[in-house]
């Protein structure tokens, strides 16, 4: 074989180590970041029971309750995230399950109907319901979702009418230790690492209000 195409293969399979090796730090990162947020409700059991020990009083079963829903929330996201990233098959209904993470909110839906995206259901609610929890957070009145269909995939907009993320910060929205509030929910850089694990593109966008913007690949794109 030639001197320089020795020289290609070493410079091939030195490529394909950096992206094992970055594969390998992706998956780790998600490991304490799962784990990050399984402790959480854990820890907050943890010490309602410990205060409930030291006062003599009973852990008030509305916070046990909360911290539950919580643990089940995220272990069931988990799961159902990785059995999504080894079923290559999965697709779902975007509109229909769309309405299963807004789930009784007040929130104007706007999807196109009969667009199917490939991914499981499951994680469509996981990746959306935080996003729709902040969005109704920081909201002055109003939260609402809209759907576009682009070459690239079906974009989904969650928008809210407050004050939006600042341009200086909104690289910084998904990082790690983020959460996604009151006690449901996943963390948003869990949710984001799960959402791209399946293809999904999640971004802040500094838009002068609230504006969150995801990206759910079709079947046709992801074959």
């Amino acid at each position: 074989m030639p001197r320089d195409e020795f020289g290609e293969l070493g410079r091939t399979l030195d490529r394909l180590l950096d992206r094992v090796d970055n594969a390998l730090a992706d998956e780790r990162r998600l490991t304490d970041e799962i784990a990050h947020e399984l402790r959480t409700p854990l820890t907050a059991l943890r010490g309602e029971a410990q205060l409930a020990q030291l006062s003599g009083h009973q852990v008030a079963p509305r916070t046990v309750l909360t911290e539950v829903d919580r643990l089940n929330t995220a272990i069931t996201t988990i799961l159902g995230a990785a059995r999504t990233r080894i079923d290559g098959g999965t697709r779902c209904d975007l509109r229909a399950a769309a309405r299963q993470a807004v789930a009784g909110r007040s929130i104007e839906l706007a999807i196109p109907a009969d667009v199917d995206v490939a991914v499981a259901t499951e994680l469509v609610v996981a990746v959306l319901s935080p996003l729709l929890e902040n969005g109704l957070r920081h909201a002055s009145s109003r939260v609402w979702v809209t759907g576009r269909v682009q070459p690239q995939g079906v974009v989904i907009d969650v928008l809210d009418d407050g004050p939006g993320f600042d341009p200086a910060e909104v690289d910084r929205v998904f990082e790690a230790g983020v959460t996604s509030g009151d006690g449901h929910g996943l963390g948003l850089a869990v949710v984001k690492r799960l959402a791209a694990s399946a293809g999904v593109a999640v971004r802040a966008i500094a838009a002068g209000h609230g504006r969150v913007e995801v990206t759910f690949p079709t079947p046709e794109a992801a074959a």
